[in-house]
C-alpha cells in the first residue's frame, strides 16, 4: 500500500498496489497482466491521487474507487501515454461516491468500464 508516498524507484506491479492519499511515482511503472492498481479515496486520507511522471502500459486492472464516503480518486500521467493494452481494463467504480478522473493521454486498446460518471482528459 502506498499512502501519501513518493516512489523514485522503478515498479513493475505483478500483484496488487493500493494507493491512498496523494502519491507520486517518479520512475518507470508497469501494471502486468493479472495485476491490480487501485486508487482509493477513503475516510483516512480523503481523496486519492496517483501521479506518474511518465506514461505506462496497463496489462491488468486499473480501478478508481472509494470507500467510507464520497471521496474522489484520480490517476494522472504527467507525460507520455497511458496505454491500456488489449488485456487491460480501466474501471471507474461508484462505490461510496466521489469523482473519478483519469488525466492522461490515453491509447485504449482494451476495456473501459464505468458504473459512475468519470472524466478522461489529457
Amino acid at each position: 500500500m502506498f499512502r501519501d508516498e513518493k516512489l523514485s524507484a522503478p515498479l513493475e506491479n505483478a500483484g496488487t498496489v493500493l494507493v491512498q492519499g496523494a502519491s507520486t511515482f517518479s520512475s518507470a511503472f508497469a501494471n502486468d497482466a493479472g495485476a491490480t492498481l487501485q486508487v482509493q479515496g477513503n475516510m483516512f486520507t480523503s481523496v486519492a491521487s496517483l501521479i506518474t511522471a511518465n506514461g505506462f502500459t496497463n496489462d491488468g486492472l486499473i480501478e478508481l474507487t472509494s470507500t467510507d464516503g464520497a471521496f474522489n480518486s484520480t490517476l494522472q500521467a504527467n507525460s507520455g501515454t497511458l496505454t491500456n493494452a488489449a488485456d487491460g481494463t480501466i474501471s471507474f467504480v461508484a462505490s461510496t461516491g466521489g469523482n473519478r478522473t483519469l488525466n492522461a493521454v490515453l491509447d485504449n486498446e482494451g476495456a473501459i468500464s464505468a458504473d459512475t460518471s468519470a472524466t478522461i482528459a489529457p
